[in-house]
């Protein structure tokens, strides 16, 4: 964020700032005055740095918790994809969730979190949620928000000095060209129990990772084909609760995948063979074409940030 105080400019004289599509440009029209000189202040917000992606990406990100009967323990995080109440998080949260909850219980729930101010931190209002489908072979789930705080609204409950709390809420803008090796990204999501969200950010470390399964297309020959999965590999700090959450261009704050795992290193201990790991801080992204499709799968017609 830049800006410049006290310009000086003549009546008439165009005052503007043009700026690439990515960094979200705005152009300000003309200032005219009864007076020959106009003294204005000029602020200039550009989108390529990592505060203002942070700001972009907030009102979309979720926490995904356990419900009511476990005390909406958080498990992992999530983020809006579509304006009917969709969100994307990983599918080994919500088998987590499934493994430990009854089948009588609402066994997930979405936190959405209140705008921070000084005097009001690391607090939600809790919107139930279904598991609308799942995609076990990439690792990703879509939940769908009950009722859907779009058509409903939603109310915080809360006001300070006479004025309501706002609840965030917003779709992500999701970019499924894949990224170039090295780009700038970042996570949000709600690691470690941590109650506010929290941001890591770092680099694609690798665009061309994959997993090959062979699928046996004649039982007769055994003849297989190759199954190919693309992953990206991120030079990013993720921990327990990452899970779900959005991997975003820092640059425009669209996401390009969801965070999925770590890579564990070993650990030489050598004594006897006990398998230790530690964290690489190296990270698995599963790329958002994947949820775009899974999520057409459901609507029954293709993702557009539309529809």
């Amino acid at each position: 964020m830049v800006e410049q105080s006290g310009t000086l400019v003549k009546v008439g004289d165009p005052v503007a700032f043009v700026g690439s599509p990515r960094a979200g440009g705005f152009l300000l029209s003309t200032l005219r005055s009864s007076r020959t000189y106009l003294k204005v202040r000029v602020r200039v917000v550009r989108v390529n740095t990592l505060p203002n992606a942070i700001e972009i990406i907030r009102p979309s990100v979720v926490q995904i918790c356990l419900g009511p009967g476990k005390k909406c323990e958080p498990i992992g995080t999530g983020f809006i994809v579509h304006k009917s109440g969709y969100m994307l998080t990983a599918r080994h949260v919500t088998e987590y969730a499934r493994s430990l909850a009854s089948d009588s219980e609402e066994f997930i729930t979405i936190k959405l979190a209140h705008l921070n101010t000084e005097y009001n931190r690391a607090n939600f209002n809790v919107v139930g949620c279904n598991i609308a489908r799942e995609d076990e072979r990439h690792d990703l789930a879509l939940l769908e928000m009950t009722p859907n705080p779009f058509e409903s609204g939603i109310d915080s409950g809360t006001t300070i000095d006479g004025k309501p709390v706002q609840v965030l809420l917003g779709v992500a803008k999701l970019e499924s060209d894949r990224p170039r090796d090295g780009d700038s990204i970042a996570v949000s999501g709600y690691p470690l129990d941590i109650a506010v969200l929290v941001t890591t950010s770092g680099t694609i470390a690798s665009a061309w990772e994959f997993d090959i399964d062979w699928v046996e297309v004649d039982p007769a020959s055994r003849r297989t084909i190759p199954d190919v999965k693309d992953h990206y590999l991120a030079d990013l700090t993720v921990n327990h609760g990452n899970s779900g959450g959005p991997v975003y261009s820092t640059e425009s704050g669209t996401v390009i995948g969801v965070c999925t795992a770590f890579e564990c290193a070993p650990v030489e201990s050598g004594g006897p063979e006990i398998e230790l790991g530690y964290n690489s801080g190296l990270s698995i992204v599963v790329p958002i074409r994947y949820g775009e499709d899974l999520l057409a799968e459901h609507l029954g017609k293709p993702y557009t940030l539309e529809t």
